[in-house]
């Protein structure tokens, strides 16, 4: 399948921020040969060496060919191992939206597992405090797959962060935002919204849970508040941004509609 350009994209993806519907979109547009997935689902090895070594083996017909890496293993400084332009991007969400849906998503596996009663599930305190992950944890990522030194939120810090990726986007402009890397990758099928979790909480209860996990939160407030503008910024700088979005929706609709009308 060919992109709009030669660039490899390298996806980022930071967990809960709708990556699973933008993967999905990956792996049902190219072929096997043209995507390297790295999750530890998959391998459970993946430090930065066996990242590094895995792409540095890859078949030169495959090298040439490749146009996507993605997972949650996505480390900076893979731009390095290619002799061809490279894009990182990645999609954000606000931090209370994504530790709630974070939650949803550990008590539904948990409940299909049979490790969690759903009689009895564990109040969202208690595992919340016992989540460390979740305590900033997308700055926590983007400074373990190396796009970030260290926990500094400062203007000029997380400029510096920002500036290693070609486009990030927002869970919640995901429809937007999608459509806009979509329209780069060349993606012609397109799938409904993946990996939506059952709701634990009820309205009151994440209104009342909000301000804890702000507690928790206050480096990803300002890393997502930070991203929010920055992409604000680019859509502006960005010529013909809004015209790739409405052609690429445009696409989806006549793209979905024809899937409707299909037997079976």
């Amino acid at each position: 399948m060919k992109t709009t350009n030669d660039a490899i994209y390298i996806f980022l993806h930071i967990p809960k921020s709708a990556g699973t519907t933008f993967r999905h979109h990956i792996e049902h547009n190219f072929a096997p040969e043209e995507i390297v997935a790295l999750y530890r689902a998959d391998d459970a090895r993946l430090r930065r060496e066996d990242v590094f070594a895995r792409l540095q083996s890859l078949p030169d017909e495959q090298r040439r060919r490749l146009r996507v890496i993605y997972g949650h293993e996505v480390y900076h400084g893979i731009h390095e191992l290619f002799d061809r332009p490279c894009r990182y991007v990645t999609f954000l969400r606000d931090p209370i939206d994504k530790t709630i849906s974070f939650y949803n998503y550990r008590m539904q596996q948990g409940i299909r597992k049979g490790t969690i009663d759903p009689a009895a599930l564990p109040r969202f305190e208690d595992w919340l405090e016992a989540s460390r992950g979740m305590h900033d944890g997308m700055l926590g990522d983007l400074v373990k797959y190396g796009f970030a030194d260290g926990p500094d939120v400062s203007e000029p810090a997380l400029r510096a962060v920002l500036q290693k990726f070609y486009f990030v986007g927002t869970t919640e402009n995901f429809d937007e935002d999608a459509m806009f890397l979509y329209h780069e990758l060349g993606i012609r099928r397109f799938f409904r919204d993946q990996n939506r979790s059952e709701r634990f909480l009820t309205p009151a209860e994440v209104e009342r849970v909000a301000p804890l996990i702000a507690e928790k939160t206050p480096l990803d407030r300002k890393l997502y508040d930070f991203a929010v503008a920055w992409n604000r910024d680019f859509r502006q700088r960005h010529a013909g941004f809004a015209a790739a979005v409405a052609k690429t929706k445009l696409k989806r609709a006549l793209a979905m509609k024809v899937q409707r009308l299909l037997p079976g």
